[in-house]
């Protein structure tokens, strides 16, 4: 019998069968749960000995020999007897046996929460994992309080729909909930990954979503949430496999749907950041090689077929802050949140409501509610602009416009993103966040928000959908009047359904930025959403429409100012900054008027030699467009000359320099996303060098710099990867991002890098002929890197 818990395709009788073991046998060897209750008279001894048992198919050895309460209680004092003979007789128990202890369970969890909950005990908690509570509570949650062990064998998953908990049991499982996740969390160290591959526990979990109890939803969330980002080398949770889920979600409402929102984020974002994706890219590269599902395509696939569910996330996301804010919501959710974060009872809470239940944004009460509104948004943001990253995106980008969205939300998202701000104690005393802006409600909303901006406008034409129905009119306009090429996507344009403000969500976020400080996470991203409107073919009447509101210039003045550094607001003004100024001579020229003395421009060289990899882009955007004056624009050689930037960037010696410094950072094992830009801008200077007839030449001036021998043999390394990554099937779009990022044709990219991995040393073009004897013997005897091979 496959010993794996709930597997699709098991009968419920097979798996009940296998987690309750050959129990007869099992009595006889002493493991009956009675044969170890305490007797009345024998003073808390429960027990003098407990050896192997088996529940649920897993194998526990306690090595407890002689153990009794009496003698636990010396070794952890500050638990009291009743609570360790209570853990005692919860671990004891046989899933066989549930009818027996059911009645009295839910006094049992209460004995154990209290006593977990009191303040900085973590002893019982310790107890409880030790005790491998988690399991045994899940056990009978699962067979008994969801009645699996009833359903026929010949009961077909695929004819269920959601599971349900017996309604008598409901106040129980709640419990249990709590408890699982109370002591959980007191116990740092404790992992819940192995619970990933127990698909019954998973739908008995989600079906809990289902039930009407009010604080079920919460507690079986945040131990969803723990078992979802336990491990990343676990095979994530894939949602189609949850049966009865579509049906669940179409009735989810209020808490319960918020809850369920909350655990999608959670689930998707633990999909996006595996640790396969932040390894290096060769490992990265192996694992899609490898992978034989695409759990975060799945994923959202299945959340696009649940008829309107990325409609009704819509329809949340555009309406106005506390739209349904009511008294009876908000007793609702504080009860919830001061019940399950600190442990009051119902008197207490109540006492509490009748003090502070007066009107007006200062009461806790309506902070505390104003939280989950935010935080819930936040949620709806990082899940729609996942949408929109994946393969499915013309789909969702198609859906939204459908629905309006852009236009619905820019109506309301200054109420939603920026106003109404949660005071800061809501957050610092009660989710430990104090000092760290980037958990504070209002800048993870903040944040969501633009990553979701950025998402709609990225190399699609929706980016003008951020514009209003004026700024579009404006922008054909300015066109006209500088005599600039109108592109495809802004002719064909429907403005129809474009908001009819005087400036759009764009323009809104740009008069925001100015009020950000030089250091805040926010002005990262609001700088990324703006370099999403610009990305793809570079498009000059983009670039003008945001060069008018003097970004250039607010950028440059940041970046050579004497303002602390903060390196992700720096990368952000870098890439920015390639994005506006990438061939564009107006905006070389407002960059010119900020460094108008020779301290500027040398702080600017400092603040790009600070970081290569933050600034690589913003370095390749001055290279490209000297490039093109030089080949191209030769009317334009005047700019090369009086622009301090450009005129640095055309120097064969100092594109050299900046090369060999790049490719030094670099080798194929710590080669990452984060870093491979800099391997990119330093073979662009390869192929500019050859559009030119100099690739000899710049070859023979990186092998005559420090250390350019052992340089180049890394490049030849670095190169062998870059033509397998760049030519694996499902890295077309890659390949395409890096010629719109560069405006040179991939065919070219690929024609240079086999110029310069040539193995004929008599070839001036190629590494190897500056390399000595010793390094060629050396490259031509080890086997160039294959590619990648399913194992």
């Amino acid at each position: 019998m496959d010993p794996t818990w709930g597997k699709i395709s098991a009968s419920t009788q097979s798996y009940a069968s296998e987690n309750t073991g050959n129990n007869e046998s099992n009595n006889s060897e002493g493991r009956n749960a009675a044969h170890f209750r305490t007797a009345k008279g024998t003073e808390g001894n429960i027990c003098t000995r407990i050896m192997q048992r088996e529940i649920g198919g897993r194998k526990h050895l306690y090595r407890l020999d002689q153990v009794s309460v009496e003698v636990v209680s010396k070794s952890v004092p500050d638990v009291d007897p009743l609570t360790i003979e209570t853990l005692f007789s919860m671990a004891l128990m046989q899933t066989n046996q549930c009818k027996e202890i059911l009645p009295s369970l839910s006094a049992k969890l209460k004995v154990i929460t209290n006593a977990a909950m009191k303040s900085a005990n973590q002893e019982v908690a310790k107890l409880f994992i030790s005790f491998e509570l988690v399991e045994v509570l899940l056990d009978v949650l699962v067979l008994e309080l969801f009645e699996l062990r009833k359903l026929h064998e010949t009961d077909q998953v695929s004819n269920r729909e959601m599971l349900k908990c017996n309604p008598n049991y409901v106040e129980t499982a709640r419990l249990m909930m709590q408890l699982i996740y109370e002591c959980i969390q007191m116990v740092p160290g404790y992992r819940m990954e192995h619970l990933r591959k127990k698909h019954r526990v998973l739908e008995v979990l989600f079906s809990l979503f289902g039930e009407n109890n009010n604080h079920i939803h919460a507690f079986t969330t945040w131990v969803l949430e723990e078992i979802i980002v336990a491990s990343t080398a676990t095979a994530p949770v894939i949602l189609n496999e949850i049966i009865g889920l579509p049906g669940l979600m179409a009735k989810l409402t209020g808490n319960q749907l918020f809850h369920f929102y909350h655990l999608i984020s959670t689930l998707m974002s633990d999909v996006e950041f595996t640790a396969s994706a932040h390894s290096s890219l060769e490992k990265h590269d192996q694992w899609l090689v490898n992978s034989t599902v695409n759990v975060s395509d799945i994923n959202q696939k299945f959340l696009l077929s649940v008829p309107l569910f990325l409609e009704k996330m819509c329809t949340t996301l555009c309406q106005p802050m506390m739209h349904n804010f009511n008294r009876r919501r908000q007793v609702d959710f504080v009860t919830q949140f001061l019940t399950a974060t600190l442990g009051l009872n119902n008197p207490d809470v109540n006492e509490l409501l009748e003090q502070n239940m007066g009107g007006g944004g200062d009461n806790v009460f309506f902070q505390m509610t104003l939280f989950q509104e935010k935080t819930t948004r936040a949620d709806l943001f990082l899940i729609v602009s996942l949408l929109l990253s994946g393969n499915s995106r013309d789909q969702v980008q198609t859906r939204l416009v459908d629905f309006q969205f852009m236009p619905k939300l820019h109506r309301v998202f200054k109420s939603i993103v920026w106003e109404n701000p949660i005071q800061e104690h809501i957050h610092s005393e009660h989710h430990n966040m104090a000092g760290h802006e980037d958990c504070n409600p209002n800048t993870v909303i903040r944040i969501q928000f633009l990553r979701l901006i950025h998402s709609v406008a990225d190399s699609h034409a929706n980016r003008y959908y951020l514009l209003s129905s004026p700024e579009v009119k404006q922008l054909k306009a300015l066109a006209v009047q500088k005599g600039l090429e109108i592109p495809k996507d802004l002719k064909d344009f429907d403005t129809t359904n474009l908001s009819q403000a005087n400036i759009g969500i764009l323009s809104e976020i740009v008069s925001l930025l100015k009020e950000e400080s030089s250091s805040s996470c926010v002005r990262f991203w609001i700088t990324r959403a703006m370099e999403a409107f610009l990305r793809g073919e570079t498009q000059e009447i983009d670039q003008t429409f945001l060069l008018e509101k003097n970004l250039v210039e607010d950028t440059v003045e940041l970046l050579v100012s004497s303002q602390p550094r903060v390196d992700t607001v720096a990368q952000g003004n870098f890439d920015f900054l390639s994005a506006i100024m990438r061939k564009n001579l107006s905006a070389f020229e407002r960059c010119d008027r900020v460094l108008d003395c020779s301290a500027k421009f040398h702080r600017l060289i400092a603040a790009i030699d600070y970081s290569l990899v933050d600034s690589n882009m913003f370095i390749r955007c001055v290279m490209l467009t000297a490039c093109e004056i030089r080949n191209t624009r030769p009317e334009y050689l005047h700019v090369l000359e009086s622009s301090r930037l450009l005129n640095h960037f055309s120097k064969m010696q100092v594109c050299v320099e900046v090369a060999a410094r790049m490719l030094s950072l670099l080798t194929v094992s710590t080669l990452s996303q984060e870093n491979v830009s800099c391997l990119n801008t330093s073979l662009l200077v390869f192929i500019m060098a050859n559009r030119i007839g100099e690739l000899p030449k710049y070859l023979k001036a990186f092998s005559e710099s420090s250390d350019g021998s052992e340089i180049l043999c890394n490049f030849i390394e670095l190169l062998e990867f870059w033509q397998v990554h760049y030519t694996l099937p499902m890295k077309m779009t890659d390949c395409r991002s890096l010629e719109m990022s560069s405006g040179v044709k991939f065919v070219e990219w690929m024609e240079v890098v086999k110029m310069l991995l040539n193995s004929d040393t008599t070839s001036p073009t190629s590494i190897s002929h500056y390399l000595s004897p010793p390094q060629v013997h050396k490259f031509n005897n080890h086997p160039s890197m294959q590619p990648f091979r399913t194992s």
